[in-house]
C-alpha cells in the first residue's frame, strides 16, 4: 500500500498541496467494486469455513466483508473525488 512521506510519496502536507496544484482542469474517474473484499477473504480460510455455515454464516460473512470494503475504498474513494472536485477536478462517479 502506497504510504505517504516513503519515497517517491510526498508526506501529507505535500500531497495535499500537490493535488490542490494540479487538480484544475484534470479528468479524473474514480470508483470501486461492490465486493472490493472479495478476492482477500476468498483467499483467508476462517471466511470460507464460516461462509460454509447455513444462512447465518453467509450473511454474517457478507456483512463483514462489506463493511471492511466500505471502510478500505468505497469512503477514501469518495473524500478523495470530493478533493479533487473542490480543488477544480471533474471527476466521474464513484460506485
Amino acid at each position: 500500500m502506497p504510504v505517504a512521506g516513503v519515497g517517491p510519496l510526498p508526506d501529507k502536507a505535500g500531497w495535499a498541496t500537490c493535488l490542490t496544484r494540479r487538480a484544475p482542469g484534470l479528468d479524473v474517474i474514480i470508483g470501486t467494486t461492490g465486493r472490493e473484499m472479495g478476492a482477500s477473504y476468498a483467499l483467508n480460510p476462517a471466511f470460507r469455513r464460516t461462509r460454509r455455515i447455513p444462512v447465518m454464516g453467509f450473511m454474517l460473512a457478507n456483512r463483514a466483508e462489506l463493511a471492511v470494503g466500505t471502510a478500505a475504498f468505497y469512503r477514501p474513494a469518495r473524500r478523495l473525488a470530493s478533493r479533487l472536485s473542490a480543488a477544480g477536478a471533474r471527476c466521474g462517479p464513484t460506485s
